[in-house]
């Protein structure tokens, strides 16, 4: 019996079967995907290497303290990126809901190891200076395997169907402007295309199909905020509209939503090298498919702690906790759900 929850999860992971309806759904691989990615703008502004890190220079408290004692510098983990940035990052985590769906019976959700790798290259050309700030073009590739699974528990290894199956890599082209201005707001907007790839074959599909497809139109304002050398706290929106195309389904743009992010940081240097960041995001989700009747709105609490060796290696440990409420029809409920994720990562970055 378990088996087949896990045969019929997997398959509904991969977008080839709906949750007990025609209604539009996520497929789990995109919302581990998403959560992949919302890590990652966390990440970013641990490392200070987007728009919306912590500010380089705290405010001057009175005219002229800088003519007195230098330019008072905040915590930064690596410097700005200067024209080209190449990158690796690998993390391991546990989380424990796989599917992302509500829990029937207690223990009825699956739980693995998660191991997500990313190579990522960009261009970054030194920022423009503009009236009133900076101005910073971003254009790159990024490219991830995502393989479930790997702590061997008993539901890895079942023959037909195990969590080996939701293997999957995605590829991803973006670009971004943003511009940082008045030293504390942070603006961008930019576009995003991924495609993912899943690694099972089937009789009516090859191994590495493509089975999703999005083109991401985003925009994001940040205020950044100096407490004290130490200490920076950020509060951020975004909006992304995600044009999609899943097959085989009956319809392939029923994944079709829009994002709205509110997210509020807090970033704090333990000891030299050693930084906390614990953080608060909501997001609302709204379907706009014609099959559609369904939002979901999702608070996720986190924290990640990172230790920077020098300004090209880093290790880092996170937990966050996500609660899901889903609205709109019959089968919403479906989606209300509770997740964990906990796990560490390595990063190597290097700028020329």
């Amino acid at each position: 019996m378990k088996g087949k929850k896990i045969i019929f999860g997997v398959m509904a992971g991969l977008g080839w079967l709906g949750l007990a309806s025609l209604q539009a759904q996520t497929p789990p691989a995109v919302q581990q995907y998403q959560s992949i990615q919302r890590q990652q703008e966390q990440l970013d502004k641990l490392n200070g290497n987007q728009t919306g890190a912590v500010p380089d220079k705290a405010p001057e408290l009175y005219p002229g303290e800088n003519a007195d004692v230098g330019p008072q510098m905040l915590l930064r983990a690596q410097p700005r990126r200067q024209w080209v940035e190449a990158s690796f990052d690998s993390q391991y985590y546990y989380t424990s809901n796989t599917f992302l769906v509500k829990e029937t019976s207690p223990g009825s959700n699956t739980d693995t190891g998660v191991l997500v790798s990313t190579a990522q290259v960009a261009l970054v050309p030194t920022p423009y200076a503009i009236p009133g700030g900076e101005l910073s073009p971003r254009l790159g590739f990024r490219y991830q395997w995502y393989n479930y699974g790997l702590d061997q528990t008993s539901n890895q290894d079942i023959p037909i169907g195990g969590l080996n199956s939701l293997d999957f890599d995605s590829a991803t082209l973006f670009a971004e402007v943003a511009y940082r201005f008045q030293q504390f707001w942070n603006f961008n907007v930019g576009v995003d295309g991924t495609q993912l790839m899943s690694h099972e074959q089937t009789r009516t599909t090859s191994d590495y199909h493509v089975f999703y497809k999005e083109l991401v139109p985003r925009l994001g304002i940040e205020r950044t905020y100096a407490i004290n050398d130490n200490v920076g706290l950020s509060l951020a929106y975004n909006f992304y509209y995600h044009i999609t195309q899943t097959d085989p389904v009956p319809y392939g743009n029923m994944n079709d939503r829009y994002d709205n992010s509110l997210t509020l940081t807090y970033t704090q240097q333990i000891i030299p090298r050693l930084v906390a960041q614990p953080y608060y995001r909501y997001t609302f989700t709204d379907y706009s498919g014609p099959t559609v009747k369904r939002s979901d709105m999702l608070h996720t609490v986190g924290m990640t702690m990172a230790y920077y060796f020098n300004n090209w290696a880093s290790v880092r440990t996170f937990v966050s906790y996500d609660t899901n409420n889903s609205h709109g029809n019959p089968t919403s409920s479906a989606f209300n759900y509770e997740n964990i994720n906990t796990g560490g990562g390595v990063n190597l970055t290097f700028k020329y």
